[in-house]
């Protein structure tokens, strides 16, 4: 679980941190940051570092999402 990963725990606060502080240039490109943690065990957490070399579509799927986030216009 998320909350028993020390280090994840702390790279989270780092990155809220700075997030909170506007400490890096792309921090200005976002209004709001939100963190959500899957739970995922750890044979459920796997990652596959040789990624796009081995599929072509490794990042087709979370691309897909972030450019139809990016795309949405906001809600009034």
């Amino acid at each position: 679980k998320f909350s028993e990963n020390l280090d994840a725990v702390a790279a989270v606060e780092r990155v809220n941190a700075a997030f909170r502080d506007r400490t890096q240039p792309w921090h200005r490109c976002f209004r709001s940051l939100y963190i959500q943690a899957a739970n995922l065990t750890a044979a459920e957490d796997i990652y596959d570092s040789r990624g796009y070399a081995v599929r072509k579509d490794w990042v087709h799927g979370p691309n897909k999402v972030f450019r139809f986030l990016a795309a949405e216009k906001p809600q009034k």
